[in-house]
Parts: C-alpha cells; sequence; structure tokens
C-alpha cells in the first residue's frame, strides 16, 4: 500500500492468483470483488471466476496478465499538476520497473523500465 503524496489518497497492489495482479484506489465501503470477479485463473488452469466484473464491485484501475507479481510501490512527482503523481511498481515476476502514468486519478500509460535489473525471488534465492 502507499499514499499519493498530492491527494493523501490510498492505494493497494495485489498479487492475483495466476495472472490477475491490481492496482486499486482503496476507498471506504468498496467491495473489490475477490472471489467473485477476477482476471486470473487457479495455478491448476481452472476458472476461479468467469466473471472479471459484477454489478457493485469495483473494477480495478489496471491489472496484469500475465501476472507481474507486484512488489514495492511509490508516487513519483514527473512535472504533473498539483493534485497528481505517476506510480512506480517493482515487477518480481518480469523483473522490471512498472510505471504508471496517472492523470486525474486513471491510468493513462504504462512503460516498463529497468528490464532483467531487478531480480525476481526465484533468481534470488538460486543466488544463496
Amino acid at each position: 500500500m502507499a499514499m499519493n503524496p498530492a491527494t493523501g489518497e490510498i492505494y493497494a497492489h495485489e498479487h492475483g492468483p495466476r495472472g490477475g495482479d491490481e492496482l486499486n484506489l482503496i476507498k471506504p465501503n468498496t467491495n473489490y470483488g475477490w472471489p467473485a470477479v477476477t482476471f486470473g485463473i487457479n495455478y491448476d488452469g481452472t476458472t476461479i471466476s468467469p466473471d472479471t466484473t459484477l454489478q457493485g464491485m469495483e473494477l480495478p484501475l489496471t491489472y496484469w496478465v500475465p501476472s507481474i507479481a507486484p512488489s514495492g510501490m511509490t508516487f513519483i512527482r514527473n512535472g504533473q499538476p498539483n493534485n497528481e503523481a505517476d506510480i512506480l511498481i517493482g515487477a518480481l515476476a518480469g523483473t522490471h520497473i512498472h510505471w504508471l502514468k496517472m492523470e486525474d486519478g486513471k491510468k493513462v500509460s504504462s512503460t516498463r523500465s529497468m528490464n532483467g535489473y531487478a531480480f525476481s525471488r526465484c533468481k534470488t534465492i538460486a543466488r544463496w
């Protein structure tokens, strides 16, 4: 979880099952749907839910299929107006930094940087 320094809003990323990692803006009294809605599947390939959206459930700001295995998150100010900040998320599975360009609280673009620079959990363990 991380707080947007420009707005005070709380954002959280989460690992989905096999795919379906999400980024959500946390709001009071909001149902994010798990496990009734998901963009991922079980690790054995079976369906968790046929639905990716249902009435009364909040869609994520963005999601990743295949999984990037999000790890760590921070906000950066990059010349945006006073109420804006972009989001950087570490990606264990993708071994990269995921940069989400935000505007009016919505993702407008997504860029991968430092590809292969970060180590996944498996590579890190193998190095021990």
